[in-house]
């Protein structure tokens, strides 16, 4: 092999080395929005995640039937421990002396949504709330689905992450209201 191609070779094989993007992370607004009044003394367990949202890339409903995904860009943790993390912010702290309910779910959907209007952040997820002393029994005090949808400013992962953040206080407030007049 001659010198010149040796050169070309090593400058194609570095250049391509060199060619994939950085990934980008991003996380939710922790900061309490103060909207989710709640004086009950709930303990928020870890919810889990639907199927399509065990990735971290950050999930686009493209089309009502086409789900795409940034390929650069991902959430900093898991869907299921960010959502848990935000609405724990949200509805306050467990304090250990007034444990008096148990919260508990699935994230249904975590997502930017491509519509004929614009982005819009869209987040559902199924609640059961049972007393603390029967934490493990099946039966619930409360069990119902809550969704939220959010206009973004712009169709980007940051702008998403940002309108979720938000969708969630909104669903966090549903919640609070629910439990609030739950007899425990």
């Amino acid at each position: 092999m001659t010198a010149k191609r040796l050169v070309l070779l090593v400058m194609f094989a570095s250049g391509c080395a060199t060619t994939s993007k950085p990934i980008h992370y991003y996380t939710l607004d922790m900061t309490p929005s103060g909207k989710a009044l709640c004086s009950r003394g709930i303990v928020i367990e870890i919810f889990r995640s639907a199927e399509p949202l065990l990735r971290r890339n950050i999930m686009i409903k493209a089309t009502p039937t086409q789900v795409e995904y940034y390929a650069a860009d991902e959430w900093v943790a898991s869907v299921d421990e960010l959502v848990t993390q935000k609405l724990r912010a949200e509805l306050g702290e467990n304090n250990p002396q007034r444990r008096e309910a148990v919260l508990s779910g699935t994230v249904l959907a975590f997502e930017q949504q491509d519509t004929t209007n614009g982005a819009r952040a869209y987040a559902k997820v199924h609640v059961t709330v049972r007393k603390w002393q029967d934490a493990r029994e099946k039966e619930w005090l409360l069990e119902k689905t809550y969704d939220a949808a959010v206009d973004m400013k712009a169709p980007k992962p940051g702008a998403a992450a940002e309108a979720l953040s938000r969708a969630l206080e909104q669903i966090a407030a549903q919640i609070a209201a629910d439990i609030q007049n739950l007899p425990l």
